[in-house]
């Protein structure tokens, strides 16, 4: 058996726990008609693809917002879990213990203060990274050139960089 720190979640499964999720897969396999089952998971993917492709055609600003928002909701507590901001604090032999011991001293409301603190509230740093994810959304929609400047010109980031140039004079 692995040796977790305190600040660390066992993900495996304990003997108990592996035989009730056993019995409810065999459980649920039972409930599904042989139609289905001959069914392949690549055509249920495939019409997947394609609900979410029509869904996007269909409301694609809506569907950034949600993919930026819903992305940083997962991202930041899992890139502060892997930098080593652990639930109870810094985990040893991470990235955060060896800025902490580089630091020394933290003090109050410094940047590594802050990342500790999400670290501990795994909640808050999802809605960090949602308000993160809104920021950027906003930004992609403020700084889109519209259709009618592009004049089928293939848009490049100089030629971007000229149009947002020229509408601020």
């Amino acid at each position: 058996m692995p040796q977790y720190s305190s600040s660390q979640v066992s993900l495996g499964m304990s003997a108990e726990a592996m035989l009730l999720n056993t019995r409810i897969e065999e459980a649920l396999k039972s409930q599904i008609p042989d139609s289905a089952k001959a069914e392949s998971w690549y055509s249920v993917l495939v019409d997947l693809v394609n609900d979410l492709k029509k869904i996007y055609n269909k409301h694609p600003t809506l569907c950034k917002f949600i993919l930026l928002t819903a992305g940083g909701m997962v991202t930041v507590p899992i890139l502060l879990q892997i930098a080593g901001f652990g639930l109870l604090g810094p985990v040893e032999g991470s990235f955060a213990a060896w800025w902490q011991s580089a630091v020394g001293n933290v003090v109050k409301d410094s940047l590594f203060s802050w990342l500790q603190y999400l670290g501990m509230m795994p909640g808050k740093a999802a809605m960090t990274g949602a308000v993160i994810g809104f920021a950027a959304f906003v930004w992609v929609e403020l700084t889109k050139v519209p259709e009618s400047e592009l004049d089928g010109e293939k848009t490049t980031r100089q030629s971007r960089r000229r149009r947002l140039e020229n509408r601020r004079q």
